[in-house]
């Protein structure tokens, strides 16, 4: 974990967050007919037909799915089996999320989180000599405002001053600032270039 003393005031670093995990898409209409269920979403879904999904937020209870196939119908459409007889539209806060591929698994895909500002520096030798301990490849600090939802499982992409092809950053460690002042109102996030293998 950090504990030098960080500057904060010089945010002006700008970075998107990535995620691993596939966000919720909202669904601004849900209507079925029979035993089959279409759904609207509000941007594109980036959906392929044979997907699986989990539907969550629909009155009736029916519409909701943990893993169910869908059929896309259009950028911003899919459809799927849902039980027959459903009241029709569906109501509440309902979402889409990609769940699996046809065969199951996850592509390896990173998916839009946020953006932000950052104040980042490269940690000194001897930093980086006790964090290796934890992760070796910890050679960035930065720190942003405070943000519900990072974790170190997620990285970020960052253009450098003067430079212009984007970095890949994985986080590692994601603290509340050490100044008891400032720990609540900005996050320090531990981070390294990601390495190709």
């Amino acid at each position: 974990m950090a504990t030098a003393t960080l500057p904060i005031g010089r945010l002006t670093e700008s970075v998107d967050f990535l995620s691993s995990t596939p966000p919720a898409i909202a669904v601004t209409a849900l209507t079925s007919i029979g035993s089959v269920a279409s759904g609207v979403t509000g941007q594109p879904h980036n959906l392929t037909t044979g997907d699986y999904v989990a539907v969550r937020g629909a009155v009736p209870v029916g519409y909701n799915t943990t893993s169910r196939q869908v059929t896309v119908t259009g950028p911003n459409a899919f459809s799927y089996d849902v039980p027959p007889g459903l009241a029709t539209p569906a109501t509440g806060s309902i979402t889409v999320t990609f769940d699996t591929d046809s065969q199951g698994g996850r592509p390896d895909k990173l998916y839009d989180a946020g953006h932000a500002f950052a104040y980042i520096e490269p940690l000194s030798a001897a930093e980086r000599m006790a964090a290796g301990a934890v992760a070796p490849t910890v050679t960035y600090r930065a720190v942003v405002h405070y943000r519900a939802g990072l974790t170190p499982q997620m990285k970020f992409r960052w253009t450098r001053y003067q430079e212009t092809l984007p970095r890949l950053l994985n986080i590692f460690g994601v603290y509340p600032h050490p100044e008891p002042a400032y720990a609540h109102r900005f996050l320090v996030l531990e981070c390294g270039e990601v390495v190709a293998a």
